[in-house]
C-alpha cells in the first residue's frame, strides 16, 4: 500500500513539473520599423524574442535609444532613436511617434504588450507650431 502511495506521490509530482514548464514565455515575431522625417527607413527587422513588453524588446536590440521616464502614471517615452533627437527647430517641432499595425498609439512604450505577428513603426515627425 506504501509503495503505491509513494508511486502516486511521485507520479502526480512529475505532471505538476511539466504543466510548469510550458508557461515560459512564448516566443513572439516582432517587425521594428524606424522611419525618419524624409521617410528614409533606418531599421527595418523581424526579430523574435520572449520579451513581454515594447520597451524591454528595444533595450536589447543593437539601435541607440533613449527615453525619458516621465513618472508612474504617464510611463516612458522615446526622446531619441539613431541619434535623432525631440528638438525645436525655428517654427518646427521634431519627435517620435509609434504605430502598432499603423496604428497611431497614445500610450508610453512601457504599457505597450508585445504580440505575435506585429509591426511596430517608430516615425521620426516633423510640425510647425
Amino acid at each position: 500500500m506504501k509503495n503505491k502511495f509513494f508511486i502516486l506521490l511521485v507520479s502526480l509530482f512529475v505532471v505538476l513539473l511539466l504543466s510548469g514548464c510550458g508557461k515560459s514565455a512564448e516566443k513572439k515575431e516582432v517587425t521594428i520599423n524606424i522611419i525618419d522625417e524624409n521617410s528614409t527607413i533606418l531599421y527595418n527587422k523581424k526579430i523574435k524574442t520572449k520579451q513581454e513588453d515594447l520597451l524591454s524588446l528595444l533595450e536589447e536590440l543593437p539601435v541607440e535609444v533613449k527615453y525619458k521616464d516621465l513618472n508612474s502614471s504617464n510611463g516612458t517615452y522615446i526622446v531619441s532613436l539613431l541619434g535623432k533627437d525631440e528638438k525645436k527647430e525655428n517654427s518646427n517641432m521634431y519627435y517620435w511617434v509609434f504605430y502598432v499595425n499603423d496604428n497611431p498609439i497614445l500610450e508610453s512604450i512601457s504599457v505597450v504588450k508585445l504580440e505575435d505577428k506585429t509591426t511596430y513603426k517608430f516615425v521620426y515627425e516633423k510640425t510647425s507650431y
